[in-house]
């Protein structure tokens, strides 16, 4: 079951996913001004995470996580989202702190999660705020596909496994069942990456390179 949950975790935290969090529900906040905003019309923060479109919160796990790790004595969080300026590139597009790539050169190898003492056939198993896995069994191994759902049922990722590593593209889901984010992966590591805007459309499509 640990396995299975820190699977879980990576996938999600890949895939964008706002439910480990408890933040499916929307969250809307004022703008501030002094955040950069790209040529999408979306505010950046200085981790380069999409904080809000139209003063609605896309990403809102992130704040709220951080929040949770404020020190006791009462200090703000360092990491929290602050004022920050511009780094160059026409109309501002140039985001400091590319997160995104950082997170998924970073990122563990994704492997196909421990079936083992598990019948045969669907398995499916809950992970924690609602979410489920379900993945087959097969004489104590793992199919060649996971999916995890939202609370509602609505599927949140879809991956796809080869000798036990994440391989091909995998897809992550909103809550309202629009296309968040597009991952493809070889032996277990993400070499590509389609990332999506709130409403559904292709915002950035890139091949990952790491330093």
């Amino acid at each position: 079951m640990k396995r299975i949950i820190l699977l879980v975790v990576s996938v999600l935290i890949l895939s964008g996913c706002t439910g480990l969090f408890g933040a499916d529900s929307d969250y809307y906040a004022e703008v501030p001004d002094e955040y950069l905003k790209n040529e999408q019309g979306q505010y950046i923060n200085e981790k380069g995470h999409v904080v809000t479109e139209a003063n609605k919160v896309v990403n809102p796990y992130y704040v709220e996580f951080l929040k949770k790790w404020q020190p006791t004595d009462g200090t703000p969080n360092p990491s929290l989202p602050k004022v920050i300026k511009p780094k160059g590139g026409a109309n501002n597009t140039q985001i400091q702190g590319n997160n995104l790539v950082e997170r998924l050169c970073n990122a563990p190898v994704i492997n196909a999660p421990e079936a083992k003492g598990l019948k045969d056939g669907e398995n499916t198993i809950p992970v924690g705020n609602g979410l489920m896995i379900k993945f087959d069994v097969k004489n104590g191994k793992a199919g060649d596909e996971i999916k995890i759902y939202y609370p509602n049922g609505q599927l949140e990722t879809h991956t796809k496994f080869k000798q036990g590593k994440a391989d091909g593209w995998s897809t992550g889901y909103s809550p309202e069942g629009k296309v968040r984010t597009r991952f493809f992966y070889q032996k277990g590591k993400v070499t590509e990456y389609e990332i999506y805007s709130s409403d559904g459309t292709l915002q950035k499509k890139d091949k990952l390179i790491c330093s």
